[in-house]
Formats: C-alpha cells, structure tokens, sequence
C-alpha cells in the first residue's frame, strides 16, 4: 500500500483539484479511496466543496458519475454517512438538471444515506425530474424521505 500525504490531498480535495476529487473518488487504489474516510473523520468540514466540485467535473465529462457511487457507498457503509450526505445534496443542484449517467444509481445512494443521518433538507431540484422510469422513481423515492 503506497503512502499518501494527506495534508497534501486535504488542500487539492479543498482547493477543486480536479486531480484531487478524482483521487479521492474514483481512483481504482485504496489509499485515495481511505482518503474520503479520513477526511471525514477530521472536524473541518470537506464534504460539501468536493461534491461542489464534483459536480462540476461531472458537468464538464472530466468524471463519470456511475464510477462515484461505489466509492461513496464504501464510504456510508463504513460510517461516513454524514460526509457523504453532505457531498450528495452539494452536488445534486447540479446534477440532477444535467441528467448524467448513473444518476439513478446516485438517487439511490442518497436515499439510503439520508435515511441513515435523518435528512429533512431541501432539494426542490428533485420535484422537476423527468425521465425514464428509475430515474424519476428514484427521485420520488428521495424526495419522499426528504420532506417526512
């Protein structure tokens, strides 16, 4: 396993290193997968810049959102709920009218994780989906958990 300076990866993930967000999302190596999970276990918060920033990597064709959803679903599993909810309603606004593929997929992950964190916020993006059937089920299913 390869050594990381997480400092160095805390400031590029903060400062919307497109290199930075990806490492720490969608790299196929485990140190910058664990590198979510150490981020979110420190109390600055992160979470919400790098989903600002993912979106716009998404946004942009720099990153395939359905590479994203494993990694974030690792990391809720592994208890960083909180961080990931707080990147997924970051990014949402964004993605949502873009349509990307494996926004589904994505919808889905976040249900599942504000389910776990108890999440009531608003996301009035969700109300205009439209599209195939799993996208706007997902959606609906969101929204629904949203708003209880």
């Amino acid at each position: 396993m390869g050594s990381l300076d997480w400092d160095v990866l805390d400031e590029r993930a903060r400062g919307g290193d497109a290199d930075g967000v990806r490492d720490m999302l969608c790299a196929a190596a485990e140190p910058e997968r664990v590198a979510f999970l150490i981020l979110a276990a420190r109390p600055t918060p992160f979470a919400a810049e790098v989903g600002r920033d993912l979106a716009d990597l998404v946004a942009h064709d720099l990153v395939k959102l359905g590479r994203v959803a494993v990694p974030l679903s690792d990391a809720h599993r592994a208890g960083a709920s909180r961080a990931v909810w707080e990147l997924l309603l970051a990014a949402l606004p964004t993605l949502i009218p873009l349509r990307p593929r494996g926004l589904p997929g994505v919808l889905e992950l976040g249900t599942r994780v504000a389910v776990a964190v108890g999440a009531h916020d608003d996301l009035p993006e969700l109300a205009s989906v439209r599209g195939g059937a799993r996208l706007t089920a997902e959606a609906k299913r969101l929204r629904a958990v949203l708003v209880r």
